[in-house]
C-alpha cells in the first residue's frame, strides 16, 4: 500500500476517534493504558500528529532539534476535541503531501526515509490507539484485515529497528538470544511475521501463513486479533480468538518487553 493510502487511512481513523470522543468524560480511565485517562489518550494522538507535522514542515533531521519541538495541548473541553483532532490529522496529512525527499526528515528507526517512516508510524499509531478509544468508550473496533496486517508490519518493523534497540532502555539486552523464533500468523490474509532473537537483537522476516516451520512459538488467528495481542491491547491470558502453539514463555518474554507507553 502506498504512503498516501496509509495517510488516508490515518485521516479516516482519526476522524472516527474524534467522533467517538466528542463531549465524552475526560476522566474515563483507559483500560489498555492504566496510567491514562481519556484526555491523555486524546492529547497523545493529536500532539503526536502535530509533532510529526512540525518535523516534516521544517525538514528537521537533527534528533535533538526534533525532540525539542513543542506541541499544542488538547483543549480543556471535550466538546472541542473533535475539531482539534481533525485539525491535527489534517495538518500531518498536508505535511506529507508537501514533502519531497524522505532524507530531509529525522528517521528514528535509523533508516534513511523519514517521510515513509512517519507515514507508516502515524498509521500504525492510530490503528492501535483506536483500540484504546474503542475499549474506553464501549465502541466496536473494526479494521479491514489488510490494514490490520499493515499495522502489524509497522509495530514489528519498529521494534526490530536499530533506532528502537538503541533508544529503549534494556530492550536490546532482553531480546538478545541464540536463534529463538516467535511467529505471528494472520490466517485471513495469508501472512506471517517471524521474529528471531539474535545479537542484533531481533530480526524480522515475512512469509505466507502456511509456510511457517519449526518456530519456538506461534500465535495464529485473524489479523485484527493478532494486532490486538502484538500491540498488547489484549492480554495473552485473556486471548481466546487466537491459537498459541509452542513455548508460551518465549512469547510472554517478548510481549513483556515491548510496551510502547512511555518509550
Amino acid at each position: 500500500m502506498s504512503g498516501n493510502a496509509l495517510t488516508d487511512s490515518m485521516l479516516d481513523q482519526t476522524r472516527l476517534v474524534a467522533f467517538w470522543v466528542h463531549g465524552a468524560d475526560r476522566t474515563l480511565p483507559v483500560p489498555t493504558c492504566p496510567e491514562w485517562k481519556l484526555v491523555d489518550l486524546v492529547e497523545h494522538i493529536g500532539t503526536t500528529q502535530q509533532w510529526v507535522a512540525t518535523v516534516i514542515e521544517n525538514r528537521i533531521t537533527d534528533p535533538a532539534s526534533a525532540f525539542a519541538v513543542t506541541t499544542e495541548r488538547a483543549p480543556e473541553l471535550p466538546s472541542d476535541w473533535m475539531a482539534w483532532l481533525q485539525r491535527s490529522a489534517e495538518r500531518a496529512a498536508t505535511a506529507f503531501g508537501g514533502a519531497t525527499s524522505g532524507r530531509e526528515v529525522f528517521d528514528p528507526s535509523g533508516g534513511n526515509d523519514g517521510i515513509g517512516f512517519w507515514q507508516r508510524r502515524l498509521f500504525g499509531e492510530i490503528c492501535v490507539h483506536r483500540i484504546d478509544a474503542a475499549l474506553t468508550l464501549g465502541q466496536a473496533y473494526e479494521l479491514a484485515a489488510p490494514l490490520a496486517g499493515l499495522a502489524i508490519d509497522d509495530w514489528l518493523d519498529t521494534i526490530c529497528s536499530a533506532g528502537w534497540a538503541a533508544k529503549v532502555a534494556g530492550f536490546a539486552d532482553a531480546m538478545r538470544g541464540d536463534g529463538q523464533t516467535i511467529a505471528w500468523i494472520a490466517d485471513d490474509i495469508d501472512r506471517a511475521w517471524v521474529l528471531r532473537r539474535t545479537e542484533a537483537p531481533l530480526t524480522l522476516t515475512r512469509t505466507g501463513a502456511g509456510d511457517v516451520r519449526d518456530v519456538s512459538v506461534a500465535l495464529q488467528g485473524n489479523a485484527v486479533d493478532v494486532l490486538h495481542v502484538v500491540s498488547r491491547r489484549r492480554p495473552l491470558e485473556q486471548e481466546q480468538a487466537c491459537r498459541l502453539i509452542g513455548d508460551r514463555a518465549e512469547l510472554v518474554r517478548l510481549i513483556d518487553h515491548m510496551n510502547w507507553v512511555g518509550a
